[in-house]
Order: structure tokens, then sequence, then C-alpha cells
């Protein structure tokens, strides 16, 4: 049997390390991203509130990285957007 992930350090299941800065991301553009009422200064940061990571991709330009998920939601509210993020994210052992 292998190794209980109760048993292992904490530190091999989070670290404090930036993946990406969303306030750098640009608020509109194809599709637009951004609500047209929204008044944010970094729209994209509103409200992410949960993610998930997928298992590793075996093909193509990301190979060997696992997709990661940010999403946030409206809260039933006109001046923002549910959203869901997808990253590529390379995981360290």
């Amino acid at each position: 049997m292998g190794e209980s992930g109760s048993r292992r350090p904490p530190k091999i299941f989070a670290t404090d390390e930036l993946v990406v800065d969303l306030a750098t991301r640009p608020a509109g553009g194809r599709g637009q991203v951004t609500a047209p009422a929204s008044s944010a200064r970094y729209p994209l940061l509103d409200n992410v509130e949960g993610m998930a990571l997928g298992a590793p991709w075996t093909s193509g330009h990301y190979k060997g990285r696992h997709p990661l998920y940010p999403v946030s939601d409206d809260n039933d509210s006109d001046d923002r957007i549910t959203r869901l993020h997808s990253l590529a994210v390379r995981l360290r052992p």
C-alpha cells in the first residue's frame, strides 16, 4: 500500500508561491471578459472563491502540467460575471 497523505508533512500539500497574478491580466477583449457596468479596479480578481486541480495532460504543449481552474461567481449581481479561469501549472514533487 502507498503512503497515507496524513503522514506526509504539510508542506507537500501547499506552498506559498505565486502562480498567476490576475491583476495583471487584461480585463476585456474577445468575448467581453468584463461586465459593462463593472467599476472594479481589477475585475478579474472579483470574488475568486474556489478552484479545482485536474489530472496532468498526457499530450500537447502542456504535457505533464495540470489544469488549474479558479472559479468566481456573480453573487446574483448585474455588476459581476461568473468566471472559470483555466491555467496550466507544473507541480513539484
